[in-house]
């Protein structure tokens, strides 16, 4: 009778491990199966080279990347540099001499004054485009609605065009949280899953444990 009771009282201790467990797991995985998804980070302007506000690339800076500007004059000292394209809505371009654009410059509206290097094309929608005698351009120059003024001495590499029938290839307006009528692109946030696929997760969790449980305590 003692081995009988001894044994019962053993088979006891081990279902209420087995409880135990159970609503352990049942504590700790309900909260990380409900957690709410973290939300998308913010555009960072800073990483993405989007400005809204006057851009001076000083002596010895370097901007790695295409830049670009809805609202404000750009000035590239001597000695600094963009290495990327730069684009410009609503501004005036100064190059000065000794500054340096790696990729093609493309203003919407305001003028353009080069004394330094472009190593790709330059285009102006509207706004006239100076040329200096120390500057040197890659490409084309090309300008829809204004002027263009080249000084003896300027290197234009690529074709010198003008004109209202230009064709010119814009490229596409990127979004900026905080200017007016533009959207902006978040990324989405991830999905966060169903009632029904949490519940089948934390269900086939709990009888895994239960299962490991039960072996181990039919082995001991």
């Amino acid at each position: 009778m003692r081995i009988t009771t001894h044994f019962h009282q053993h088979r006891g201790w081990r279902l209420a491990v087995v409880l135990v467990s159970a609503l352990s797991l049942l504590v700790a995985f309900a909260p990380a199966q409900a957690a709410p998804p973290q939300a998308a980070d913010p555009v960072n302007l800073e990483q993405s080279q989007i400005f809204n506000d006057d851009l001076t690339v000083r002596s010895g800076q370097t901007i790695d990347g295409d830049v670009v500007v809805y609202q404000g004059d750009v000035t590239v000292e001597n000695e600094g540099a963009i290495r990327g394209n730069l684009i410009v809505y609503s501004g005036e371009i100064e190059i000065e001499e000794g500054g340096v654009v790696d990729g093609d410059i493309t203003s919407f509206s305001g003028d353009i004054r080069i004394d330094g290097i472009v190593n790709g094309s330059v285009a102006a929608l509207s706004g006239d485009v100076q040329i200096d005698s120390s500057a040197v351009v890659g490409g084309d120059v090309s300008v829809v609605s204004g002027a263009i003024d080249q000084d003896s001495g300027a290197s234009v590499r690529g074709s010198v065009l003008r004109g209202p029938n230009l064709k010119l290839q814009l490229p596409a307006v990127p979004a900026i949280p905080g200017v007016p009528g533009i959207q902006v692109a978040v990324p989405a946030a991830p999905q966060p899953p169903s009632m029904i696929e949490m519940f089948l997760g934390l269900v086939w969790r709990v009888i895994r444990a239960l299962l490991v449980l039960a072996l181990a305590a039919g082995v001991a």
